[in-house]
């Protein structure tokens, strides 16, 4: 089972856009700022990630926040 420090200084999540071929690194300060930028911009959906409603629209809001700091796709 792999172990995931996403605390240590150096920890990068890459994610892969296949339909424009652009790859994407998200450190801890990318997902620090993805759950700021949820609970300014998308109150509902972080609520949702607060009392343990997600859904994976909520996950989609949450990793494009932490991405581009805002909804880009859909």
């Amino acid at each position: 089972m792999p172990v995931y420090a996403i605390s240590h200084p150096e920890y990068i999540l890459k994610i892969r856009d296949i339909q424009a071929d652009k790859v994407y690194r998200l450190s801890l300060g990318g997902l620090k700022l993805g759950i700021t930028e949820m609970a300014t911009k998308f109150p509902k959906h972080f609520l949702d990630v607060m009392q343990d409603n997600c859904d994976a629209e909520t996950g989609d809001v949450f990793i494009q926040c932490c991405v581009f700091g805002d909804l880009i796709y859909g």
